[in-house]
C-alpha cells in the first residue's frame, strides 16, 4: 500500500513502480506487474532501474513459460546500453539475475 501511495503521489517515481511490480509478481498478479514494467521500460528510467526492470520482466516471462518473449526482452536489455563497459555489466546482471528462480 505504501508503494501504491508513493506512485499515486509521484507517477514518475520509477523505483517505486519497479518495486511495486516485483511485489505484484511475487503475489501472483503477473498481468499488472508486466504492465508496470513495460510502462517503465518505455519511459527509459536511469540505467540501474532499466537493468532491474528488464531482468524482472525477463523473470516474469520465464516463469510464465513465455520463453520467446523472455529472450526478446533480455536481448533488448543487453542492447539498450551505449557504453560497452556499462553494457557488459548490464549483461552480467541481467543474465545472472534474469534467470534466477524465486
Amino acid at each position: 500500500q505504501a508503494l501504491e501511495s508513493l506512485i499515486a503521489a509521484n507517477s514518475a517515481h520509477y523505483e517505486g513502480r519497479v518495486r511495486l511490480a516485483i511485489l505484484l509478481r511475487r503475489l501472483g498478479e503477473t498481468a499488472e506487474a508486466e504492465r508496470l514494467l513495460r510502462a517503465v521500460l518505455a519511459e527509459r528510467p536511469p540505467s540501474w532501474l532499466l537493468s532491474l526492470a528488464y531482468q524482472t520482466l525477463g523473470q516474469l516471462l520465464i516463469r510464465a513459460q513465455r520463453y520467446c518473449e523472455a529472450a526478446t526482452v533480455l536481448d533488448e536489455g543487453f542492447h539498450v546500453f551505449d557504453d560497452v563497459e556499462c553494457r557488459s555489466e548490464a549483461m552480467a546482471v541481467i543474465t545472472v539475475h534474469g534467470l534466477e528462480q524465486p
